[in-house]
This record gives C-alpha cells, structure tokens and sequence, in this order.
C-alpha cells in the first residue's frame, strides 16, 4: 500500500494543505493523518472521508488505478458492514467464500469474520475488489458500478 502514502501525499500537496490544516478540515486527529502520510494505511471510514474531501476513488487513492477522474461517486457514504456484505455476494458471482479466501490469499476465516459482524481491513478491501474485479468503491457502497 506504498502507493496510499505516495498518493495521499500528493494530493495534500496538490490542495496546498499542511497535514494539520487537512486534519481540521476533515476532523480527524493530526496523530492519525501524519500516520497515514507515513504509510499506514486508514479505516474503511477515515479512507471514506479522505476520498470525500479529495473528490477521488478509493481505487485512485490506493493506487488500483492511475484515473483520478472517477465518476458517479456518492459523497458522504458510511461504511455499513451489512451493505458491504450484500455488496460481497453479489460480485462474487457464486464463488464460494473459500475459493474467493484462497484467490486473496487469506484464511477463509477472514471472510466469516465479515459475516460474524467484523469490518474488512481497507488492504483486504483493495485484495478483495481486484480479485472479483470490481471496485473498492463499489464494495463501501460510494458507487453503484461494480
């Protein structure tokens, strides 16, 4: 996820914001933003809102793809794990949990973990959208285009 920092970065750069005016700005704490600059990778919420403010995909952001331009965006968006998973179902296209697990590369207990009411770590989210050749934008429910 090298390329979040080096997109996130950009961006902040681009805007003429300081990490801490950024942070104002979205009400984040500035421990967390200089965190993220340094490469940590946010929440499925703080990724959310950095997205929002920067009017870009959380495709673009995490560097699945070079278009900044991503159209039909919903702003605004809460993560919602039971969407999420409705969402999951439906571009698996009838894959079963385990063979979707195996193509990430994880434990099928990662994805009944979702199911049991835990939220996705925005690297299995970016994992996930590649392998079932959607969006991450599609799957946090900021779009409708798979």
């Amino acid at each position: 996820m090298n390329k979040f920092r080096e997109n996130f970065i950009e961006l902040l750069s681009e805007h003429n914001l300081s990490k801490r005016a950024f942070a104002i700005k979205i009400g984040m704490p500035e421990s967390t933003i200089r965190s993220q600059a340094l490469g940590c990778v946010p929440t499925v919420d703080n990724l959310i809102k950095i997205c929002d403010y920067f009017d870009c995909s959380c495709d673009y952001i995490l560097g699945l793809t070079e278009d900044n331009n991503y159209k039909n965006i919903k702003k605004g968006v809460k993560f919602v794990l039971k969407d999420f998973y409705t969402r999951y179902n439906t571009a698996k296209l009838g894959k079963s949990d385990y063979s979707v697990a195996k193509s990430m590369g994880v434990n099928n207990g990662v994805i009944a973990n979702w199911n049991a009411g835990k939220t996705p770590s925005v690297n299995h989210l970016a994992t996930l959208a590649e392998v079932l050749g959607t969006s991450v934008d599609y799957l946090v429910g900021r779009s409708d285009n798979k």
